[in-house]
């Protein structure tokens, strides 16, 4: 297995486990409707700080969003379209071989998204650092990442931010909903 292929499965597992932590979908979500945030930047953010890389700087994350963005807003955002406006698939049986085909090309594209992030690695250094160094890390990545993107985020909705940062390190909340 390449260095890039083992990079993008860690982070593919460490998104697949954060999703499934009790409300972190409500947090993902509400951050994606309002201020139009890519919840695979999120969790990237987070996961860059678990590795122990150095918090992004501005001169890497424009670049990486300038190459994610037309990709999750043409292919991942246009699949979820899709998909969320066909008809409950238990109403129209029909209708259940094509909603399951988008639902694994939804998650495909989530995974080049993913396997697009980790290439920007290469770019980036780690140093050692406690859990706490390594929250203010992924809080200060999300943070440049909603600057990068020119939303401003009400204060009201920082509790989604603290939320999944939190989960992201909460190792004994692993699966549970």
């Amino acid at each position: 297995m390449s260095l890039d292929s083992s990079l993008i499965k860690n982070l593919w597992n460490y998104s697949d486990n954060l999703k499934e932590k009790y409300g972190i979908e409500d947090a993902f979500r509400g951050l994606e409707k309002k201020y139009l945030l890519n919840r695979n930047i999120i969790i990237f953010c987070c996961w860059l700080a678990k590795q122990q890389y150095e918090p992004l700087t501005t001169q890497l994350l424009k670049p990486m969003l300038v190459r994610i963005t037309p990709w999750h807003e043409k292919i991942v955002i246009e699949l979820l379209s899709l998909k969320n406006s066909l008809p409950k698939v238990t109403q129209h049986h029909e209708l259940k071989g094509l909603f399951q085909s988008i639902d694994k090309n939804v998650i495909y594209a989530e995974r080049v998204e993913q396997s697009l992030l980790v290439k920007y690695l290469y770019e980036m250094k780690t140093s050692q650092c406690d859990e706490s160094q390594q929250i203010n890390n992924a809080l200060s990545n999300i943070f440049k990442y909603i600057e990068a993107t020119g939303a401003v985020i009400h204060k009201t909705d920082l509790e989604k931010v603290y939320r999944i940062v939190k989960n992201s390190f909460d190792e004994n909340r692993d699966g549970q909903k």
